[in-house]
């Protein structure tokens, strides 16, 4: 296949210019839900466009569909949020009580913590995949997210760092933060998600056929189809 510069110029341009748009939407739609309430289905909507584009997609109108997906998960989404506060509740007083220690069981406790906290951030990031893709119920969606960090530990810890790392230049160039923030850190997590979750697929698609897995119950919806592809 040859490969065509104004073509890949063209794409380029192209995405760039989805992302920032999609991102200055779900900025406006964050402030709409009063921040907090706002930032959830925001980003649920954020996943689901962007997968959308990812598979070939042609979405028509991007803002009339964010608005449909932003209302479609207003109530689980803000479900997840509150689950999100109490882990992250959680992780405070984690941190805050080994700061009170000293010596090799300060260091054991510190690693094991950051260990729990990025492994924690990498099931929320598959959560908003999963939920952007099926109507399945809040706990479904926890077991799936769970099941793909479990057996990809690595992968999942790499797409956090990624994220991280993305953010970071986001905060440091403040123009690339306005305009890119959100939308790019989702575009990487989506990719990772699709293709953990299309590999926990197929490593399962034997046993499928007799037992239930969380993850596939989470990626099929009621008409069997899936979501991972």
């Amino acid at each position: 296949m040859e490969w065509s510069t104004t073509g890949g110029i063209f794409k380029i341009c192209e995405w760039i210019y989805r992302l920032a748009y999609l991102n200055i939407i779900a900025s406006l739609f964050t402030l709409l839900g009063l921040g907090i309430f706002g930032f959830f289905p925001s980003i649920i909507a954020m996943y689901t466009i962007i997968h959308r584009w990812q598979s070939g997609e042609d979405i028509t109108s991007v803002f009339r569909e964010f608005c449909r997906l932003y209302k479609q998960h207003f109530i689980k989404s803000n479900g997840m949020c509150v689950l999100f506060i109490l882990v992250g509740i959680f992780l405070y007083i984690d941190f805050a009580l080994v700061q009170n220690l000293n010596g090799i069981l300060f260091y054991l406790l510190l690693g094991s913590s950051t260990t729990v906290l990025i492994l924690s951030m990498g099931v929320f990031l598959h959560m908003f995949f999963l939920l952007s893709q099926t109507e399945h119920n809040l706990i479904v969606q926890i077991k799936g997210a769970i099941h793909v960090t479990a057996r990809y530990p690595f992968q999942t810890g790499w797409m956090f760092l990624s994220v991280t790392s993305f953010l970071f230049i986001s905060a440091v160039i403040p123009a690339v933060g306005i305009l890119f923030a959100g939308s790019v850190s989702t575009f990487i997590v989506v990719s990772f998600s699709r293709h953990l979750v299309r590999k926990t697929e197929k490593n399962y698609q034997q046993h499928l056929a007799t037992k239930t897995y969380p993850v596939a119950t989470t990626l099929t919806n009621k008409g069997g189809t899936t979501y991972a592809e």
